[in-house]
């Protein structure tokens, strides 16, 4: 457990600061995770908001509460924070066509009860460019 709730807070920080405007935050910006659902429950439980979290996923089985998404309810949301396990140097493809304009936002490091060190990269995507 040790590191999650440093991970949740320092993605908080960086969704606040890009989504200052906190009001109805769920209905203007998805918040989706790629990788382990590990990484989408520690946001869900230790963000300070407990945001509605999402976990992508490319196959058609849902494995968790996290992955209902584009079948029974589908993100509508214009922008999202999309958040990738390692140091991601690029924008998921499957995402591109939803989000065609995305700009990282750096990476979040937390300590983990090994020692290891966990590290996120963040984006933010949205529908139109500016």
């Amino acid at each position: 457990v040790l590191g999650w709730q440093e991970y949740a807070t320092a993605v908080a920080r960086v969704d606040q600061a890009q989504w200052p405007q906190r009001e109805q935050i769920d209905q203007t910006r998805a918040l989706i995770v790629f990788g382990h659902r590990y990484y989408a429950s520690a946001l869900a439980f230790y963000h300070p908001e407990r945001p509605f979290v999402r976990v992508y996923q490319t196959d058609a089985v849902i494995r968790t509460q996290y992955g209902i998404w584009d079948r029974r309810d589908p993100v509508t949301q214009a922008q999202a924070l999309i958040v990738i396990p390692g140091a991601a140097a690029t924008f998921p493809t499957e995402l591109a066509r939803r989000w065609p304009c995305a700009r990282p936002l750096g990476t979040v490091s937390s300590r983990i009860t090994s020692g290891a060190v966990r590290v996120v990269s963040l984006w933010r995507a949205t529908k139109i460019c500016n």
